[in-house]
């Protein structure tokens, strides 16, 4: 007998719905890192315990949230940065869905604070909700991922492959806008630390040494493509170092990795390949984010 098609309870929409945005731990972070930079942050600090499933914290000093929207922001689909279907063909930011935050407190207990204000919610419902610390910026602290959802913490790997994610996404971020200040720690301990001050030599030389920085080359004639390549005497047995964007927001492609690797032709032992952090810039109208 086949069971009547009916309308999903919200809770189990919401968890469905969170696990196309919400896939690990890492996910996490680049929500709300992507966040903390819209909203015009210069320092953005994120601790990390227990692999992300303990915790996950990310505090910014950027633009915060009012405090009579904060419950709004944790409402699917509610989003300060599209109003109408026209600006779809016009994205700036690195958010824009309304999903990130209402996907987290979906799966997680989470407990934000902006404004003044205060916001307790433990799998898509609210808890609590009042009066906070008058801090500059946002706190989001992210605590017990995928508590409400076991099966989806049965697919996360080890916890070093999942804090070797996190510290991808950071370091990402950080090559990408030198302009602003990360600092990661896992289990209390630096794991990532860039200096904020827009120069991106010293922000490889913060990600990966100075030995590294002193044989990246800044691109240049190129007014669409910023960004940093290594000398030909730089090269890694992987593509890890490879760090490549379109308007600001990491992107994994092949065929510009491959693009990247054809101009050094020759240069380069088979099997070696460069280092690099490049942003290309794009129409907005033009891209499918």
């Amino acid at each position: 007998m086949t069971t009547p098609i009916h309308v999903l309870p919200p809770e189990v929409a919401d968890a469905i719905a969170a696990g196309e945005v919400i896939e690990r731990p890492a996910s996490v972070v680049k929500e709300l890192v992507e966040n903390a930079i819209d909203a015009e942050a210069r320092r953005i600090s994120i601790d990390v315990r227990g692999a992300g499933r303990t915790s996950i914290r990310v505090s910014d000093d950027g633009d915060g949230v009012p405090a009579d929207e904060l419950p709004l922001a944790f409402v699917r689909h509610a989003t300060s940065k599209v109003t109408a279907l026209a600006d779809l063909d016009a994205i700036t930011s690195l958010g824009f869905r309304g999903e990130a935050l209402a996907s987290i407190a979906a799966v997680a207990e989470v407990e934000c604070t902006s404004a003044g204000a205060r916001i307790h919610i433990r799998a898509g419902e609210v808890i609590e909700h009042g009066a906070g610390p008058l801090l500059t910026g946002l706190t989001v602290e992210v605590r017990d991922l995928f508590a409400n959802v076991p099966a989806r913490l049965k697919f996360l790997k080890s916890d070093a492959t999942e804090v070797a994610a996190i510290k991808d996404v950071v370091i990402a971020f950080a090559l990408l806008h030198p302009h602003v200040r990360f600092q990661l720690t896992i289990d209390g301990r630096a794991a990532v630390g860039s200096t904020g001050d827009g120069d991106r030599h010293r922000a490889f030389a913060s990600i990966h040494g100075a030995a590294v920085a002193e044989e990246m080359v800044e691109i240049v004639g190129m007014p669409l493509v910023t960004g940093m390549v290594s000398e030909p005497r730089l090269s890694r047995g992987s593509r890890d170092g490879i760090v490549l964007a379109v308007n600001g927001r990491p992107i994994s492609s092949r065929p510009l990795a491959y693009a990247l690797e054809d101009c050094y032709q020759g240069r380069l032992e088979r099997g070696r390949h460069p280092v690099a952090a490049i942003d290309i810039g794009i129409d907005p109208s033009l891209v499918d984010v």
